[in-house]
């Protein structure tokens, strides 16, 4: 006789559940061996060789150098330029137009004048007559309307030096008595002077020593064996000059004006001939916190043929009344 078990409800149920559980777990895989097989895809494609894009160079940009100044135009354009740019109010307009006229003075040589106008305004520049990117120009802009004036230089790499600025009405510029001249300009000391085109200049370095006593810094404008020795420094410096290099007998002669002061010539003379000037004697002049220095002698071996001409002596006056002092002035503008 066989026997048939039946199972209990307990058993059932549990048969039950472990059948869910079967089924959940086939269903739980799926998502996870989509993923890996998604990963795998990813993989293969990373491992591809990259496309290399081509770099780029940056455009290079010209370097824009400065002109070179080599006529009177651009030196006339390059200070305008920097006076519009300290002193706006006071300056021609960029746009106005100019007429050109050449005003070298009769029996000059070495050195043109060219000077521009233009309504109330008149440009004057002097500049040696072979003119090149070494050149000095000298530059007076002046309005006849209000009287101001201003004076500078440019040189051939477009920097300006400003010499003169005043807002009084000067001697008209047709009457220049340093038309044709040329200009030398000492921004560390703050002072200028004039001195002839058939002269030539020369600066000593602070301390040395020269043939006729020790002028410390000095310039030394010359013609000839003639010379002009000119000590500068400031009111605490040391200036020296020594005495006369010869023999002779001091003399008195007229006065010169030098920078609103007046000064007295005092002449070597010896066996009637002038061998030396200097200007308030072996003592140094005293001006607005400078020391100044100044004596024309002879640079010739034989002292006893030396006699200054009265000619030079009154080339060398007009020399030592051209001093001035000036104004440094700092702006955005290219400047010396």
């Amino acid at each position: 006789m066989q026997i048939v078990r039946y199972p209990t409800s307990a058993e059932a149920d549990l048969k039950r559940l472990r059948g869910r559980q079967g089924d959940n777990t086939m269903t739980d895989k799926l998502p996870a061996f989509g993923s890996i097989l998604m990963l795998g895809v990813l993989i293969l494609l990373g491992c591809q060789p990259a496309t290399v894009q081509p770099t780029q160079l940056p455009t290079v940009t010209p370097t824009q150098t400065a002109p070179e100044i080599s006529d009177p135009t651009a030196a006339r354009d390059v200070a305008l330029d920097y006076v519009r740019s300290c002193l706006g109010e006071h300056t021609p307009a960029s746009d106005i137009s100019w007429t050109e006229e050449r005003v070298t003075p009769k029996g000059v040589d070495g050195v043109s004048t060219v000077r521009f106008r233009s309504d109330n305004w008149i440009v004057s520049i002097s500049f040696p007559s072979t003119a090149s990117q070494a050149a000095i120009y000298r530059v007076v802009l002046y309005d006849q309307a209000t009287g101001f004036r201003w004076e500078g230089q440019v040189d051939g790499a477009g920097n300006v030096a400003e010499t003169t600025l005043a807002l009084t009405p000067p001697v008209d510029m047709q009457e220049d008595p340093y038309s044709g001249w040329k200009s030398y300009v000492n921004t560390d000391l703050r002072f200028a002077f004039r001195y002839p085109p058939t002269w030539t200049l020369e600066e000593l370095s602070a301390h040395e020593e020269d043939d006729h006593g020790n002028i410390s810094p000095s310039v030394r404008p010359s013609r000839g064996t003639q010379t002009l020795l000119i000590g500068c420094e400031r009111a605490q410096g040391g200036v020296v000059i020594k005495s006369p290099p010869g023999a002779g007998e001091w003399q008195r002669r007229d006065t010169v004006t030098i920078m609103g002061q007046k000064v007295h010539r005092m002449v070597l003379v010896h066996e009637g001939k002038d061998k030396a000037v200097y200007y308030n004697g072996t003592s140094a002049i005293e001006l607005d916190g400078l020391i100044l220095c100044i004596k024309l002698a002879s640079s010739s071996p034989d002292y006893r043929s030396v006699d200054i001409p009265a000619e030079l002596q009154a080339e060398v006056d007009r020399i030592v009344e051209s001093f001035e002092q000036i104004m440094v002035r700092y702006c955005d503008a290219k400047t010396a």
